[in-house]
């Protein structure tokens, strides 16, 4: 609905809540980049959102509901399938597991851990209408994992190397057949 970089107040107002750019205001006015302007940050951004007080925020504070246990080293990346009650983790412990949700919706039991990297799994990304999930890594790879028709399981079908740093994400792109991995040798490619 927008033309370029500019965008009509009204369009504006639709898209943002009071509460939302009250919330924005003390985030990014205060500090840009990383880099704070003022000399006490967290002062000014509490007085922003002090004066915001009349409105409330538009969704509670999330509470934790499921805690997965099973990888023996740090979660780096977790990714929900788009359609499926699945879940992918990528760890430092060179794996990805398969979570799905149990049939009570109580939850979330792990099917499968995914064996192929040398090193941790920095970033797990499903493709948005294939059975396939992709998982980047520190051993400077990229693979590809086909799923299970039950969504329990996966293969490994490509190994995508090219490289020279470790991976730091991957995505697929929503329509087109490609999948993007970026890197820390300041790349990043299309497959």
């Amino acid at each position: 609905p927008f033309t370029g970089t500019r965008i009509a107040l009204e369009d504006w107002q639709r898209f943002m809540t009071r509460s939302h750019m009250c919330a924005v205001l003390a985030r990014k006015l205060v500090c840009f980049g990383g880099v704070c302007f003022m000399n006490q940050p967290l002062k000014h951004a509490t007085m922003v959102l002090l004066r915001c007080r009349n409105y409330s925020l538009p969704i509670a504070a999330p509470a934790w509901s499921a805690w997965l246990e099973g990888h023996q080293h740090i979660v780096w990346s977790v990714a929900f399938h788009p359609i499926s009650s699945l879940l992918a983790t990528g760890s430092y412990d060179s794996t990805v597991k398969l979570w799905l949700l149990t049939s009570d919706g109580s939850n979330w039991t792990c099917t499968a851990t995914l064996k192929g990297h040398c090193d941790g799994v920095t970033s797990v990304a499903f493709h948005p209408s294939l059975p396939l999930l992709a998982s980047g890594s520190n051993d400077k790879t990229a693979k590809l994992w086909r799923l299970s028709s039950d969504n329990s399981s996966a293969t490994c079908v490509a190994t995508l190397e090219g490289h020279s740093d470790p991976l730091s994400s991957v995505a697929f792109h929503p329509t087109a057949p490609l999948l993007a991995t970026g890197s820390w040798d300041n790349t990043a490619k299309l497959w």
